[in-house]
C-alpha cells in the first residue's frame, strides 16, 4: 500500500507524493505539466491530451535527484503545487523544480525557446543577505504555491517562500 502525503491539482492535472518520496502525476500533459517527458506511450494508446492513471515522475525519484548536485546525494520531493498548466516541486533540502507551460515566466529561468518544459528543471533561487559583519546568509525555499487570477487569466503568479 502506498500512502499519499501531499496532493495538488492544477487546471486539468493532478500530482501527489507518496510516503516513500515518489511523485506521481496524471491528467493533461500537453504543456509538460506532468513532468513525465516524452509521452508517446500515451498517444500510441489513444490518449492524445492526457493520461488517466498516475504515472511515476522518474526524474524526481531520490536516486535520480543526485544528478542535480545535492550535497549528500539523498533528497526527495516533500511538497508539490500546481498552476493551470505548470507544476512546482519542492525537495526536503529546499531545492525547487518546475515543469509545464513557461509562456508567462511561471516556471522561471527558462530560455525563450522552451515554451513548454516536459521534464522538471531546477529553478535557481539565489537570495543572499549580507549581514553587518560582512558575511552572507543564503536562504532556502521551504514552501511553494501557485495562484491563478481569474480576472486576468493571462497572468499566472507563483511564489517561493524562503527561510534562513
Amino acid at each position: 500500500d502506498m500512502h499519499v502525503i501531499n496532493v495538488a491539482a492544477g487546471g486539468q492535472h493532478s500530482v501527489c507524493i507518496t510516503d516513500d518520496g515518489r511523485v506521481w502525476s496524471w491528467g493533461d500533459f500537453r504543456k509538460g505539466q506532468l513532468g513525465l517527458g516524452d509521452l508517446r506511450f500515451a498517444t500510441s494508446a489513444g490518449w492524445h491530451t492526457g493520461v488517466p492513471w498516475p504515472c511515476l515522475v522518474e526524474s524526481l525519484c531520490e536516486e535520480n535527484l543526485s544528478s542535480f548536485d545535492l550535497l549528500d546525494g539523498k533528497d526527495s520531493v516533500s511538497k508539490v503545487s500546481c498552476g493551470k498548466e505548470h507544476t512546482l516541486f519542492l525537495t526536503q533540502s529546499g531545492r525547487l523544480f518546475a515543469c509545464g507551460c513557461a509562456n508567462y515566466g511561471q516556471i522561471a529561468q527558462v530560455s525563450v525557446l522552451d515554451r513548454n518544459v516536459f521534464y522538471p528543471k531546477r529553478v535557481q533561487i539565489k537570495h543572499h543577505v549580507r549581514k553587518q559583519d560582512g558575511t552572507t546568509l543564503m536562504h532556502r525555499v521551504r514552501a511553494c504555491s501557485c495562484v491563478a487570477f481569474r480576472a486576468r487569466p493571462e497572468r499566472m503568479i507563483w511564489d517561493a517562500q524562503k527561510s534562513s
